[in-house]
């Protein structure tokens, strides 16, 4: 059972890193969208 568990908190782990890059590539995506905006 605890190594079940530990398991499905290692799963956490990397979703929440896979969120966590997601997250920033969006961010960084909306910078250079910005960024294009106010050159136009």
């Amino acid at each position: 059972m605890l190594f079940h568990s530990r398991r499905l908190l290692g799963a956490d782990k990397t979703d929440n890193k896979e969120k966590g890059i997601m997250a920033d590539l969006q961010h960084k995506l909306n910078d250079v969208a910005q960024k294009r905006e106010q050159q136009i």
